[in-house]
């Protein structure tokens, strides 16, 4: 079955019509500081901002200098629609380098897309780099939060932050969900994400 959008391949032979379509839909994201939907109360909007700069600057501090993530100094996190992946909110950490602005837009998206299309958890586990389909999303009731720009367990561990920061799960259930994608960054942030419950 089919997925219900389409992801530009690296050879996918895209049409120009198509591209501009999507290439015109960046542009007008870029022309405004953010996407928002109304689907989301303000103050879930504001929780998601608010914790991803603190995730986003404390994965940086703790990994910024290891191979995988040197010049990697932003990304885009999305928070979409539990059941279809809808993006309700789309914004911009940090200063990603400007080349790669279009494809952690456009990849911050489809992450939580392809999770609730799948009814997954985890993007990790439809995962396939040939395809350019990345982990980094993790779909909890009621939201999916999906990031891009860092390596994809570090996409990922940004989001189990943000879902335990705003109560959308427990710590042991982020844990859980880090494990089973063999994800070695969660027990590295733990003492951070405690520290930032604790205010």
């Amino acid at each position: 079955m089919p997925l219900p959008f389409r992801v530009i391949h690296k050879d996918a032979g895209i049409g120009d019509h198509e591209l501009k379509v999507v290439a015109q839909e960046f542009l007008n994201y870029m022309a405004a500081p953010r996407i928002i939907c109304e689907a989301l109360m303000p103050s879930v909007l504001h929780q998601i901002e608010e914790y991803g700069n603190l995730m986003v600057k404390a994965a940086i501090d703790h990994f910024g200098n290891e191979e995988a993530w040197k010049n990697r100094t932003g990304c885009f996190i999305c928070a979409a629609d539990y059941d279809s992946g809808f993006p309700n909110l789309v914004f911009r950490v940090g200063s990603p380098a400007p080349e790669k602005l279009f494809e952690y837009w456009l990849f911050s998206q489809e992450k939580g897309l392809r999770t609730a299309f799948h009814k997954h958890v985890t993007s990790f586990e439809s995962a396939d780099n040939d395809r350019m389909h990345y982990g980094g999303a993790v779909r909890v009731p009621d939201l999916i939060i999906s990031c891009s720009g860092f390596p994809a367990h570090g996409d990922e561990v940004i989001v189990l932050g943000v879902h335990v920061l705003m109560g959308s799960i427990s710590i042991a259930d982020a844990e859980a969900i880090a494990k089973r994608s063999n994800n070695p960054y969660f027990v590295v942030l733990v003492k951070d994400i405690e520290g930032l419950m604790r205010g």
